[in-house]
């Protein structure tokens, strides 16, 4: 297997196959996140809930209510006609100062609204007279409570619940003729306090609770509590229901891509699997592919060769003339080219112009010029020596 496409496909089934036998072999870790919700059967939601309350309502209709408790209220997102519960179930609600303002206008109207949740703003309850108390044992210590209502003539049982929460209801001295006491909590220290209250409200009922886990699919299945729940139903007119579902938060929550797949552990090996994948792809192929480019050797200059050639020729013949003359017509017309200086009259002028041009010593320039005055004057002879005599004097002046 030289080819490295191979051995990738080869490492990745691999990887796949250990990766399927792992999640199948594997069992699926239980969810205990307290989200109440009625189209899950994690635990803590409530499905369960929902399908026996439809039951237990009779010929009443069961709504589902996808919006905040505030523009429920508030857009009047029921029949006004006719009389209505509502009814929420939650480990914290929307209900604030603003929406129970429009609660009252409900509850004026004649309907019934049912509120269970782990704690309520203060605002919220003090427009009731009620508040609510931390109790002051410590639950870290103890694991079990107690629930049961104050009719007995609807169950003298006692439903247990694993309790986390330590809030009970306070209730103001001016508002004791209007609150009526439904349910209390007994911690397994003994402390006994109100979870739940009735508040006669104009011309209907708000029933606050403050114990909403036992409404959950796991308590409801667990020993007698449905009993619990079934008791409470029954405090709710036989009418048309609507049930709260808040599921604008969990848009909220779940807005992402990316958490959606999180949410999922199947989705999120998929995930990981891909990225690995990926990575692996790019660290094989980062290498680049291509075929070897060919060394192309520049085209060598082969003046210089040709010129030291000729030169031998004419040294070889010993036409030192020949050579002297065109060494001065080469060096004058090199004067021309590269340094603009006129060499038809090689004077005291041209040669401080040139030695300036040059950077060069005016001597040089004197020497050369003496020296081709004299050749052209026919004052030297053409000799090898009078050749190697021209070349150094114009070195001096070209290097």
């Amino acid at each position: 297997m030289k080819n490295p496409f191979i051995k990738f496909g080869v490492a990745l089934g691999l990887t796949a196959i250990l990766i399927l036998i792992v999640e199948y072999n594997k069992k699926t870790p239980i969810d205990w996140s307290q989200t109440y919700s009625s189209t899950d059967k994690k635990p803590f939601d409530l499905y369960i809930f929902e399908k026996e309350t439809d039951s237990l309502l009779e010929d009443a209709q069961l709504w589902s209510v996808n919006t905040t408790s505030f523009d429920f209220f508030r857009d009047t997102l029921y029949n006004p006609d006719e009389l209505t519960n509502f009814v929420s179930i939650n480990n914290f609600g929307d209900f604030d100062k603003q929406t129970s303002d429009y609660l009252n206008k409900f509850l004026e109207e004649g309907n019934t609204a049912l509120l269970i949740q782990d704690h309520f703003q203060s605002d919220f309850l003090s427009k009731y007279g009620i508040a609510l108390k931390k109790s002051s044992i410590d639950f870290s210590l103890t694991t079990e409570s107690s629930l049961e209502l104050a009719n007995k003539t609807l169950t003298k049982q006692k439903f247990i619940i694993d309790y986390t929460n330590n809030n009970s209801f306070i209730i103001a001295d001016s508002v004791k003729n209007n609150v009526q006491i439904l349910g209390y909590r007994t911690s397994k220290g003994g402390e006994k306090s109100v979870n739940l209250i009735r508040i006669k409200q104009y011309n209907g009922d708000l029933i606050l609770g403050l114990d909403p886990i036992i409404f959950t699919n796991y308590y409801i299945l667990k020993s007698n509590n449905h009993l619990y729940i079934q008791d409470i139903i029954s405090y709710l007119p036989t009418q048309n229901t609507y049930f709260h579902q808040d599921k604008h938060r969990e848009i909220n929550e779940n807005n992402t891509s990316l958490k959606f797949i999180f949410s999922d552990a199947g989705l999120t090996w998929a995930w990981y699997f891909f990225i690995i994948t990926l990575l692996v792809f790019v660290f094989f192929t980062a290498k680049r592919k291509q075929r070897i480019i060919p060394i192309i050797e520049p085209q060598k200059n082969t003046s210089i060769e040709f010129t030291k050639t000729v030169a031998n020729l004419y040294i070889e013949a010993k036409d030192y003339k020949d050579l002297i003359n065109k060494s001065i017509l080469y060096s004058l017309e090199k004067i021309r080219r590269e340094y603009w200086v006129d060499t038809s009259l090689l004077d005291e002028k041209f040669c401080s112009t040139l030695a300036s041009k040059m950077n060069k010593p005016v001597k040089d320039i004197e020497n050369l010029t003496a020296f081709i005055h004299a050749f052209r004057n026919h004052q030297i002879t053409s000799t090898e020596d009078n050749l190697t005599k021209l070349n150094q004097l114009t070195e001096k002046i070209f290097d």
